[in-house]
């Protein structure tokens, strides 16, 4: 994929790989939330075959242009998409990935016996029974994931919730901490032109 993840993405990816295999991140704005939604959906489907990966948000239209629009730009020339504006990679029945909308629990079933991985991305809007439903088919033994990622917005939410359980590792995406941020104080170009910049910073905390 040719991907350069900042220190907060590569310390995402390393905590999906190790107990308890659930990985809750409260990002900032245009720090890369989704970027990395669509990396590790990406690195999933690619080093694992047989392996399912199904992605999600709170409406179809953030599923197909925000997440499966990065995972489209990352792969490039790669392909393997069932379609030119499907939000699907499929290889074999028991080699896909997929996004659906989170506003029903229909589609969230999959093979259990599987490597699996669930992306939730605009994660504070997920609805609590998806959650729920995940929960009953997620296994802690490093052949399942779950990915919830999102800006923290609202506190009666059930990714918050699910944050405060101890179920899962909580990791912070802050704007400050972005390569971006350092760069641009050392007078230096951003190394991310599309993500946040010094100024917007600087407005937010005006």
């Amino acid at each position: 994929l040719r991907a350069k993840p900042w220190s907060k993405q590569i310390e995402i990816a390393e905590a999906l790989q190790r107990y308890p295999y659930r990985v809750m991140v409260m990002a900032s704005h245009a720090v890369g939330k989704t970027w990395t939604a669509g990396w590790l959906t990406n690195w999933w489907y690619d080093t694992r075959d047989p392996g399912v990966c199904i992605t999600t948000a709170p409406t179809y239209e953030q599923v197909k242009d925000l997440t499966w629009r990065e995972i489209r730009l990352q792969r490039g020339i790669r392909g393997g998409f069932s379609g030119p504006k499907v939000p699907e990679l499929w290889s074999a029945p028991d080699h896909w990935a997929k996004g659906i909308t989170s506003a029903t629990g229909e589609g969230f079933q999959g093979k259990h016996d599987l490597d699996l991985m669930f992306v939730l991305d605009e994660a504070i809007g997920v609805p609590a029974f998806v959650y729920e439903v995940l929960g009953s088919m997620f296994a802690p033994t490093g052949k399942h994931a779950i990915l919830a990622i999102g800006n923290p917005t609202d506190t009666t939410s059930a990714a918050y919730a699910e944050a405060k359980s101890g179920k899962w590792t909580v990791i912070q995406m802050e704007a400050r901490d972005h390569p971006n941020i350092a760069a641009e104080l050392a007078g230096l170009p951003p190394p991310c032109p599309a993500a946040i910049r010094l100024s917007q910073l600087e407005e937010m905390l005006r």
